[in-house]
């Protein structure tokens, strides 16, 4: 080799032994949870060992996880009697009505929202948003969860997000006064999985200050974590060769969408022990909120593995849960509410 030819082979050597560590650099924290990720997937039981008593606060879970069935006969055309045509009764009309039954065991007032038009009347099984505003001020923060799941057989949407369902209708029985006292209110909406119908229309038509939001999406295993609020699709967020940002969705790798960085003001993450998932990506009501420039912090099971493996699928059961998860997170928002 030349001494020239070594020059330039020593200059190449450089320039990929700088842009190798930027690489890293700029990947580090993705890197550092890939790790995380890789020994949690190696370690991982779908089973919980803590599984939720049925004599338990958190027996609801139970109850917005059963799969309901039901029907009702439809009336003829005519109107003189009924015809043999049954229609069944969507599952998150079920869910709706139990939430409704449960507030009003607790005395506890709340207001429907029609997401739609539709909604006000003409639909057989209409979607509504269900809003808790203890307070008299119209300034308040709040506390949000997407009651709706998917409509499918044998699906009981445990982790999404029948648990953190609970964990609200909970956190109300117990801290009505709380929330009342210091304007914190309470929105629990539908249409989430048909691309955040009820938040987008909350947020259209609402006339509210809305000081901050906190929205509880996939909790239920583990400790609490948050990540940030995406304007597109749900990922796992790297730099490229190139230094541009991509996501991993699981299934495929994609261009970065906008998303706005965890919002640590809302809550005290390091107070309550919340583990910033600074790598991923959320897409949930979240960033509903987050795009109005509303402060807003998606929180979610810091257990990353048990969230990609049951997401939409009818893994996602009740016998996956933690049920010291749901109680912490009842127990870090009681705490909330009194700041």
């Amino acid at each position: 080799m030349t001494k020239k030819s070594k020059k330039v082979f020593n200059v190449i050597l450089l320039i990929l032994s700088v842009w190798l560590v930027t690489f890293l650099l700029a990947n580090y924290q993705s890197i550092k949870e890939l790790a995380r990720f890789a020994v949690s997937y190696y370690d991982y039981e779908y089973l919980s060992k803590d599984t939720i008593p049925h004599n338990s606060d958190y027996k609801i879970v139970y109850d917005l996880t059963s799969n309901h069935k039901g029907t009702i006969l439809l009336k003829s055309p005519s109107g003189k009697g009924f015809d043999s045509n049954y229609i069944s009764i969507p599952r998150n009309y079920w869910r709706m009505r139990y939430i409704l039954r449960f507030l009003d065991s607790c005395n506890i007032s709340c207001t429907t929202l029609p997401i739609s038009e539709a909604s006000q009347g003409r639909l057989l099984f209409p979607d509504y948003n269900i809003f808790i505003k203890p307070g008299k001020s119209n300034r308040f923060k709040l506390i949000t969860a997407h009651y709706d799941i998917l409509e499918r057989n044998d699906y009981q949407g445990a982790l999404d997000n029948s648990a953190s369902v609970a964990i609200l209708l909970n956190l109300m029985r117990k801290n009505l006064d709380k929330l009342r006292d210091n304007n914190v209110a309470i929105l629990l909406t539908t249409g989430e999985e048909r691309g955040l119908l009820g938040a987008k229309h909350f947020i259209n038509h609402q006339k509210f200050e809305i000081r901050e939001v906190i929205c509880l999406d996939g909790v239920g295993r583990g400790e609490l974590g948050a990540m940030n609020n995406s304007m597109g699709s749900f990922g796992f967020r790297f730099k490229n060769w190139l230094f541009q940002d991509k996501i991993f969705t699981g299934s495929a790798f994609k261009k970065c969408p906008e998303f706005q960085h965890i919002d640590e003001s809302v809550i005290d993450f390091k107070k309550y022990g919340i583990k910033s998932l600074t790598p991923f990506l959320s897409s949930t009501d979240a960033r509903v909120f987050s795009n109005a420039g509303i402060p807003t912090v998606h929180l979610v099971s810091e257990e990353i593995v048990h969230f990609l493996k049951v997401l939409h699928t009818n893994n996602d059961g009740v016998n996956g849960l933690h049920f010291q998860s749901l109680t912490q997170c009842e127990k870090i928002l009681s705490e909330y509410i009194k700041e």
